[in-house]
């Protein structure tokens, strides 16, 4: 099967059944070779932007934004766009763990063991290789947030829980798939997401409608 295909004919199929702020998940059980993995449920994010760039210097890691009003979805193709060029200029920061412990309670190393976990190593997914995961825009949003410490969010807090969980479930033997189910019992990233996204769309609609 043609996997450009199936990814068209999956995200049309969902949207046809009216459900298509939960595309999004979908695709990330979906890699580009056509095997199934989980990013964290691929939960929601912030309001990011059209019209936003990576800091090339990679040195603060922080998303440029322009003059936009709106946000991306994260089913979109521009927002897994910005997903995997922001997932490439994590890999090469060297103060957002710093930063993040000082906007939260989590302590350097364990932010370093939650970096690690989400954006470097690669992990037994099911396929025939390891595989990092699969970049997600809204994860790559609550990045943002937490770098900046600004407009930090529930859900980017619950990330950290989740995804710390989840590491260290790992580490005692666990598969991804198993610890991931296991600390979205008690860290329900996926759930808080969506309805941030959901508040943010609901109000991305009422201004257009009152400019119209």
């Amino acid at each position: 099967m043609n996997n450009e295909w199936f990814m068209n004919y999956a995200e049309y199929a969902v949207r046809a059944i009216g459900i298509e702020t939960h595309w999004y998940e979908l695709r990330g059980w979906i890699t580009k070779n056509g095997r199934h993995i989980l990013i964290g449920d691929d939960g929601g994010g912030s309001s990011g932007g059209a019209g936003k760039s990576i800091d090339k210097s990679a040195k603060s890691g922080i998303i440029k934004s322009g003059a936009v009003s709106g946000a991306l979805s994260p089913a979109s193709k521009e927002a897994q766009a910005h997903a995997e060029q922001y997932y490439e200029s994590v890999r090469k920061m060297k103060t957002d763990v710093k930063n993040i412990s000082n906007n939260t309670d989590f302590s350097e190393s364990d932010i370093l063991q939650i970096k690690n976990h989400v954006f470097i190593v690669e992990h037994d997914l099911g396929g025939d290789v390891p595989e990092r995961f699969y970049p997600n825009y809204a994860m790559a949003q609550s990045w943002q947030r937490l770098i900046e410490g600004k407009n930090i969010q529930k859900h980017d807090i619950t990330l950290l829980h989740h995804e710390k969980m989840e590491s260290d479930l790992m580490k005692k033997g666990l598969s991804q798939l198993e610890a991931h189910r296991i600390s979205e019992k008690k860290y329900n990233y996926a759930k808080e997401s969506r309805e941030y996204y959901a508040e943010i769309n609901k109000h991305s609609d009422r201004i257009k409608k009152n400019r119209s």
